[in-house]
């Protein structure tokens, strides 16, 4: 039993609580699964279960199968973006892209630290440059990270995955 009012929103009539009435608006937009079983009791691999649909850590996360499926509309961003405090009890094994290519990883974003960009993402914001010397000097950067990948044989998640990142 709940301390808060729920009620129907839209013509699903899903039920939401009284303290989200904007998500209730449009609560018709909105998937919401109401299936999923475990009889793991476990926190860690409940949250892997939840995110990739198993136990281990052997399956992309569906953030990285929706990015892979639907791809962006992000041309400089990241296509899947985790909001988290700080780490996560399991760590980026929920945002993993697994056997899929780095692109499709999850780029964490630590937001504990406030609602200021600058204390979110170090550096993103770069006062000496004009945003256009800054996409320069991105894109040399992606450049030469590109040149390094395919010295070392053109082939590791982890380096393409930072690469799509920046």
């Amino acid at each position: 039993m709940s301390p808060f009012a729920f009620r129907r929103y839209g013509e699903s009539g899903i039920e939401v609580s009284d303290l989200f009435p904007q998500i209730g608006s449009c609560i018709d937009d909105i998937c919401v699964i109401r299936s999923m079983h475990t009889n793991i009791p476990n926190h860690e691999p409940s949250l892997l279960m939840m995110n990739s649909g198993e136990t281990q850590p052997t399956r992309p996360a569906m953030g990285s199968w929706l990015l892979y499926g639907l791809g962006t509309e992000n041309q400089n961003l990241p296509g899947f973006v985790v909001l988290c405090p700080g780490k996560p009890v399991v760590g980026p094994q929920l945002w993993s892209n697994s056997f899929l290519p780095g692109v499709y990883q999850g780029t964490h974003i630590n937001h504990a630290s406030g609602v200021e960009p600058d204390k979110v993402i170090r550096h993103i914001r770069n006062n000496f440059l004009t945003k256009d010397s800054q996409r320069e000097q991105l894109d040399l950067l992606k450049q030469m990270n590109q040149m390094h990948l395919e010295r070392r044989g053109g082939r590791d998640n982890r380096l393409e995955a930072r690469i799509e990142s920046l």
